[in-house]
């Protein structure tokens, strides 16, 4: 089963790398979602509403963390309800970049600016491992919780 990943990005330098990486995850089997307004993710006329309805669907967030990313909006609320949903984060970082407090604490993937490209393999080996562990960590907390039944 192919995971589904939802690329999320907050100024025009992390949608051209955000739309890289999705392009490139689809080669590699996944099946990827970059939150756009562009026709080859979305349709004319989608809302926002479709996108979160779409981060709600997946199986993890690779936010694209630029310099500015963190000041947007839709970026930060995209990172909160993935937090709120207790869904696998997976932030795809600009090295020298600052990343938003909510991601502070969350293992990141550091990329050149000038060669992006270069980590495209690195987080695709990654996503199967983070959600398979992230998984496993739900199941044994709800069994915990539910005295082991």
């Amino acid at each position: 089963m192919p995971f589904t990943v939802f690329i999320g990005y907050g100024e025009e330098l992390g949608k051209e790398i955000a739309v890289r990486l999705g392009k490139y995850l689809r080669r590699k089997g996944f099946e990827t979602f970059v939150a756009s307004t562009d026709p080859r993710w979305m349709l004319p006329g989608q809302s926002m509403n479709i996108i979160y309805d779409r981060l709600g669907k997946s199986d993890i967030l690779v936010p694209v963390c630029t310099p500015q990313a963190e000041h947007s909006f839709f970026f930060r609320k995209e990172i909160s309800l993935a937090l709120t949903a207790f869904m696998p984060i997976l932030p795809f970082k600009m090295r020298g970049t600052n990343v938003s407090f909510e991601l502070l604490d969350i293992w990141c993937i550091d990329f050149d600016v000038n060669r992006p490209w270069a980590k495209h393999r690195e987080v695709a080996d990654s996503i199967p491992r983070l959600v398979e562990w992230h998984n496993d960590n739900i199941r044994k907390i709800k069994e915990a919780i539910n005295g082991g039944t």
